[in-house]
């Protein structure tokens, strides 16, 4: 599984899996990146993180990055925000500044 899936862009269209998606920017400027370190073992996880990010109001674009386990969410929303989704789903996620400062720590 070494692809990228799903990229958003601010008022922009997107094709994923033979599906159109739009999405309103988010209101005012106050946008801001959360980057998150996410177990992406399958197709089946990637679905689902997928379709939960997809539902957060006021998101601009986002990103599911499968070699790193990463996911990236831009828009009008917290890290807390996104984590709770994730986790609602029954997924682990942490922030992606986290991971790096522990593996910076055991070196």
């Amino acid at each position: 599984m070494n692809r990228m899936i799903a990229v958003l862009e601010k008022e922009g269209n997107v094709k994923e899996n033979g599906c159109s998606y739009r999405i309103s920017p988010a209101a005012g400027d106050l946008s801001q990146v959360v980057e998150l370190k996410v177990g992406l073992h399958c197709d089946e996880c990637i679905k689902k993180i997928l379709k939960a990010i997809k539902k957060i109001k006021d998101i601009e674009t986002y990103n599911v990055d499968t070699q790193l386990n990463k996911v990236t969410v831009t828009g009008n929303v917290t890290t807390e925000q996104v984590i709770k989704v994730i986790h609602k789903i029954g997924k682990t996620a942490t922030n992606w500044d986290d991971q790096e400062g522990q593996l910076q720590q055991q070196f």
